[in-house]
This record gives structure tokens, C-alpha cells and sequence, in this order.
């Protein structure tokens, strides 16, 4: 709630990113290919590199602005989603765009966002997977096989998307277009809340 900090073995050191130090926030981090840190915290974007802070945007939002998600694409437009909010915006040349503008039908809390290959995944509470690859939008759903719309993480393989559901992992795999599900015991449920990848 104070700010960001590293861990290093057992012990934990708070990073000043500002100066004076900015006792702010940080709800979600997303470090880009070029080294640079993106950190959503209340109504403000900040981007860092080498530990020192770039620049602090100001996103004036009204209502629920902690930024709780964010990632970028290979255009450099940011992606973010307030905490508990069904709305997504765009950041481009610090000016903040709804995708609601793009998307009919997303009415669903954001659980998720990813960014595979050039590819945005948004995982849905209720609604799947929506899939943003250039101008082409794609909804995951029981239509397409997916068992369970609440999807709480995304994770990319080499291929396909693995997707932690209320009820068991999904795959979607590239090649086949298909999706699978892998559960430990099929007569129970069981609710995935993160999945993290290990040497391949």
C-alpha cells in the first residue's frame, strides 16, 4: 500500500522511485520487453526505467480508478482495467480510450489481461476469453468449447493458452483451434487462482 518494494532472499527493500519518494500505491506491475516497469496505482500510470521514475500519468477516471491491470502491445498503447470495474481502456499518447467503443456485449468484470505474440487475452468473470488480435475480435465461450466462463489467469505456451477457470484448467490450443481441460479429480470442483510457469 506504500509504494514498491524487492525482495532478495529474506529481506524486502522499499524502491524510491521519485524524489522525494512517492508513497503511493502500486496495484499492478507490467515490465516491458525494453526494461521498462509499468505500475498501475490510484488513477496514475507510472513508468520507470532503472529503478527511477519516468513519467506519471494522470489517467482522471471518476469513480473506481485503482489500476489493477496493465500491459502493452507491440503498437506501445497501454491496456489497463480499474479494480472491480467490466470496463478496459487504451492509453495512447496519454489519452485514455474505452474499448467499450469497440466490444458489444463486455459486461464483465476483468480478471485477467495477457499479451501473447502481439495479441491481447482478456479473461472474463462470466464471459471466457475475448481475444484482440489486430482489428479482429474474438469471444471464448461455451460456444467454442470453453466448460467455465470465469476464467481468473491467463498464462501463453509456446502452444497455446492456458486459462485458470472456477472449475479446472483450460488449453486452447493454436494449431488445432480446440480447447481441453485438465482436472486432478473430475468429480470435484476446483477453483484455479493463479498458474505460473517453471522452465518451460
Amino acid at each position: 500500500r506504500d509504494g514498491l518494494y524487492e525482495l532478495n532472499g529474506m529481506k524486502q527493500t522499499r524502491i524510491e522511485l521519485g524524489s522525494p519518494a512517492l508513497p503511493l500505491p502500486i496495484y499492478s506491475i507490467f515490465e516491458h520487453e525494453n526494461g521498462s516497469w509499468y505500475l498501475g496505482t490510484d488513477n496514475h500510470i507510472l513508468i520507470c526505467k532503472e529503478k527511477r521514475l519516468v513519467e506519471k500519468i494522470n489517467l482522471k477516471l471518476s469513480g473506481e480508478n485503482r489500476v489493477r491491470h496493465i500491459i502493452t502491445d507491440q503498437q506501445g498503447i497501454v491496456w489497463f482495467n480499474p479494480w472491480g470495474s467490466n470496463e478496459v481502456y487504451q492509453l495512447l499518447k496519454n489519452r485514455v480510450n474505452p474499448i467499450h467503443d469497440q466490444v458489444s456485449g463486455l459486461h464483465s468484470n476483468i480478471s485477467a489481461l495477457h499479451n501473447y505474440n502481439g495479441d491481447i487475452w482478456l479473461g472474463l468473470l462470466g464471459n471466457g476469453i475475448l481475444q484482440f488480435s489486430n482489428q479482429h475480435i474474438q469471444n471464448f465461450g461455451f460456444s467454442r468449447g470453453l466448460k467455465n466462463l470465469n476464467v481468473r489467469k491467463l498464462l501463453s505456451t509456446s502452444t497455446g493458452i492456458l486459462m485458470g477457470t472456477a472449475d479446472g484448467l483450460a488449453f486452447y490450443n493454436f494449431v488445432s483451434k480446440q480447447i481441453s481441460f485438465i482436472k486432478h479429480l473430475p468429480e470435484m470442483s476446483q477453483y484455479v487462482r493463479d498458474i505460473c510457469a517453471l522452465n518451460d
